[in-house]
């Protein structure tokens, strides 16, 4: 029973010490990968407008909806102190400063953590990754580096 318990326990310690080393190893490969030639301008600027100028609307609609439950919420808790002026400019000095940022943060990797990772799922499926690899062609450093998986 203890002896079953120790191979149980030693069999997860090697998976996770498994898995650690194999995200070292593509983090290791990535990095290299960067600093390869040829770099791919054209791909950077399209990962820009994916990434940044498509994710504003998104983006400043979630920012104003947390924006105006957080100024109602802020204004019910200064009325109990009459100090209703002053709402608005601690409102305005929250969210500039501490929550638009964090909102901002967790909109963009939710938006496009997925994209990428449905993108490069599908790569997996369709086995778009294993054929590179028979042509000779790095995938980390075509998918990763080089900007081709964008997201729509």
């Amino acid at each position: 029973m203890v002896l079953i318990f120790f191979e149980m326990m030693g069999a997860r310690a090697l998976g996770a010490l498994d898995l650690i080393g194999d995200f070292a190893v593509l983090a290791g490969r990535t990095f290299m990968a960067v600093f390869r030639r040829p770099f791919d301008g054209k791909n950077l600027l399209n990962q820009f407008q994916s990434v940044g100028v498509n994710s504003v609307p998104v983006v400043v609609l979630t920012n104003m909806a947390v924006s105006m439950v957080f100024a109602v919420q802020l204004a019910f808790g200064f009325r109990q102190f009459q100090a209703e002026g002053l709402a608005s400019q601690v409102e305005g000095l929250a969210m500039m400063r501490e929550l638009g940022p964090v909102i901002t943060g967790l909109m963009l990797s939710g938006r496009i953590g997925s994209a990428m990772a449905a993108e490069l799922g599908t790569m997996q499926v369709t086995e778009q990754i294993d054929a590179l690899e028979c042509l000779a062609t790095d995938p980390i450093q075509y998918y990763s580096c080089r900007g081709s998986s964008r997201p729509w």
